[in-house]
């Protein structure tokens, strides 16, 4: 016998499920962090100042009220960008611990405020450097090396010389001597192009002013153009200085002899940090073959390579 075409049974139409109940509770940090793009996920969204800080007749931090009135108000520059740069903000740190350290009663004092400072700067106002990072770390470690048999005031005492010992030679001194250096690869009638301001560079070519004629263009960008700053310092010495957005730096490229750029850190693997726009500068210059110098003090050295 044949068996006859196989029927198909009418499909039952599919009943609608409830939606599953999420677990997760949307924070608006985290739908910030979610309207972010791919490329930029790796981000830390910080929250605007006024919802950290309470700005009325004393400035506090909302959730964080043990701190040091030092520390808070550290960290509200930061977050409001009224301190900027790797050395004024390491520098703005460093003193704030030398508050901090003067009006703890203890050792464990002074190691619990300096941490739970640096935890609030970095969690709440923004990332710190390298350099930051860098000096969070020998001061930390300053703190535990002392005696535990010596006084409260022994312990102060030594660690404002340390902490002070640490500006000098490290950030103050550095740029001295890289500005020493760095003349030795400047001649008579170069043409140095530099990218928005930087306290090592602007040493470089103060320095340099004395003895040697330069021509300075200065590239700069918003939002901060931070390049006006070091047009205003070198505009009282005897270089002649041009300022171009940039844009223009493939333009004015064709007659610059030398580049000078800062850097925020200095990478293991030989790679530099720098200001958005650096790196534009730095290609640049090599596709001219025009030299570039990064000037750059040694404790922005990190211990990470930049993963590509």
């Amino acid at each position: 016998t044949k068996k006859g075409p196989a029927t198909k049974k009418p499909e039952q139409p599919k009943q609608a499920q409830p939606p599953k109940e999420r677990s997760e509770t949307t924070t608006p940090e985290s739908s910030k962090e979610n309207k972010l793009p791919s490329l930029f996920s790796h981000l830390t969204v910080y929250p605007d100042a006024s919802e950290v800080f309470d700005t009325g007749a004393v400035l506090q931090a909302r959730d964080s009220k043990t701190l040091h009135p030092a520390a808070v108000q550290l960290g509200y520059h930061y977050s409001t960008g009224m301190i900027r740069g790797g050395n004024a903000r390491c520098r703005a740190m460093l003193d704030c611990y030398q508050k901090m350290i003067q009006d703890s009663p203890d050792r464990e004092a002074i190691d619990h405020n300096c941490k739970a400072s640096f935890q609030f700067w970095t969690t709440k106002c923004r990332p710190h450097s390298v350099g930051m990072g860098n000096a969070f770390t020998f001061v930390k470690t300053a703190v535990a090396s002392f005696d535990r048999d010596l006084k409260i005031d022994e312990i102060k005492t030594m660690l404002a010389e340390t902490i002070s010992a640490y500006q000098r030679e490290r950030i103050q001194f550095a740029d001295l001597a890289i500005a020493e250096n760095a003349n030795q690869k400047l001649w008579d009638g170069d043409v140095v192009l530099t990218y928005g301001n930087s306290e090592a560079v602007s040493a470089v070519l103060q320095q340099a002013a004395v003895s040697k004629k330069l021509k300075v263009i200065i590239a700069d960008s918003p939002p901060l153009w931070e390049g006006r700053e070091l047009l205003e310092i070198l505009k009282d010495t005897s270089i002649d200085c041009c300022y171009v957005e940039l844009p223009a730096v493939t333009f004015v490229l064709t007659d610059v002899t030398k580049v000078l750029l800062g850097a925020a850190a200095l990478q293991t693997d030989g790679s530099v940090t720098g200001r958005i726009g650096t790196a534009l500068v730095a290609l640049a210059a090599d596709s001219k073959h025009v030299p570039v110098i990064v000037c750059a003090e040694t404790y922005k050295i990190s211990n990470r390579g930049v993963a590509l």
